[in-house]
């Protein structure tokens, strides 16, 4: 069983924007009626297929190069991130109101944080116009097995 970490997570921005990175890079529960999601690792730094000795994907190769590639072990799992709709009066450029979709919560991952894929969002925020105006607000995780804790 692996030491699980815990990461507080807070995204916002306008809402196309953040309704193209909910589409592309995350998914909605399907339970929950769109409230909640998970952001999909493996859509934000895909992961090749690792055969291990015996030609299996499952093993020991295929974790480590996850770890590379993402800095966790798995993919995220449950869908505990709520999905939440808000309005800045004034923050337009005529001073009207924007509306924002904000992703915020609280989500486990295996053996530490998703360092590269918080790396590749604010990198992806920055760069790509489908995304103009998101900001990842908030990466703090803690991990107590292995006394750590810090901001990404």
């Amino acid at each position: 069983m692996p030491n699980w970490c815990e990461n507080d997570v807070y995204i916002e921005g306008p809402t196309k924007a953040m309704n193209h990175f909910l589409d592309t890079y995350c998914e909605r529960d399907p339970e929950r009626s769109d409230n909640f999601c998970r952001i999909c690792f493996g859509k934000i730094i895909p992961i090749e297929q690792m055969p291990d000795e015996e030609g299996k994907c499952k093993g020991f190769a295929q974790i480590e190069h996850q770890v590379e590639r993402w800095g966790c072990k798995w993919d995220s799992g449950g869908y505990e991130l709520m999905i939440q709709k808000t309005s800045r009066p004034g923050a337009g450029d005529d001073g009207e109101s924007v509306d924002e979709i904000e992703i915020h919560g609280t989500m486990d991952t295996p053996w530490g944080p998703p360092e590269h894929v918080v790396e590749r969002i604010r990198e992806m925020f920055k760069n790509d116009p489908k995304l103009a105006g998101c900001c990842l607000n908030e990466w703090f995780y803690k991990e107590p097995g292995m006394e750590l804790a810090g901001w990404l």
